[in-house]
């Protein structure tokens, strides 16, 4: 685990008579390790399938594993290990397993005795063509020296990390899923505020004219009883004056 590195920092920095170096260096560490989780936050870590290419054996190849730093790394960036079954640091599987599994991702170990591109001329045989990681190229090449424990394995996390938030590969259907919902809800959720906000509008302006359509009914209505009684009124006046 990250903590085991962590304390063999605090007895290697015991050792030389600095431990107080040894807790600044694991505390700037674990504060790489939080800002990486920050970042990654929303990713749906758990749909993304990483298989971990450590080099070929003769009856396939080294995977990745549960317990090892490979193991550790993916477990700190939350992503699925293909061959998280697999007891030990590294198992050896055959290529039909792999393509059974079909990661999303391949972390391909470079080492001047296995080389990362020794591993890439053979993932692009035309065997392992409908991966998924294949179809979008999706890797990432990890110096050997990453991936036993030690205080580069952080450095590690990160990589993985900016290459799942930057990628354009088929694993990015799964990036920022809850990020991406939350957004669909709160654009719904305006849609009908903003619905309700016209429809109220426009109720009250369909009022208003009826208002203002009555009064001016009403005040017509005045106008011509007004006009009726003027017509009226003179005649009454004339024939009082002739009977007079």
């Amino acid at each position: 685990t990250i903590e085991d590195v962590y304390g063999e920092i605090h007895d290697i920095a015991t050792i030389f008579g600095d431990a107080g170096k040894g807790e600044t260096l694991t505390n700037e560490l674990q504060a790489d390790l939080d800002e990486v989780n920050k970042d990654l936050d929303g990713v749906d870590l758990d749909a993304i399938r990483v298989f971990w290419f450590d080099s070929f054996s003769d009856d396939g190849v080294y995977a990745g594993a549960c317990c090892g730093a490979p193991g550790m790394i993916m477990k700190l960036l939350g992503v699925t290990n293909v061959f998280e079954d697999y007891d030990g640091n590294w198992a050896t599987v055959s290529w039909d397993e792999v393509v059974a599994h079909d990661p999303d991702i391949i972390v391909i170990v470079n080492a001047s005795w296995d080389t990362a591109h020794e591993k890439l001329t053979k993932l692009k045989e035309p065997a392992f063509s409908n991966m998924t990681a294949v179809k979008h190229e999706a890797w990432v090449s990890l110096d050997f020296s990453y991936t036993t424990p030690n205080i580069r394995n952080v450095e590690a996390v990160r990589i993985i990390a900016d290459f799942i938030l930057n990628s354009d590969d088929g694993s990015s259907s799964k990036k920022k899923s809850s990020k991406n919902k939350g957004t669909i809800i709160i654009v719904v959720v305006l849609v009908v505020v903003v619905a309700c906000v016209l429809g109220i509008s426009l109720i009250c302006v369909y009022r208003s004219r009826s208002k203002a359509d009555y009064s001016t009914a009403n005040i017509a209505k005045e106008f011509s009883e007004v006009d009726s009684k003027d017509e009226t009124n003179p005649k009454e006046d004339t024939k009082s004056d002739t009977h007079a």
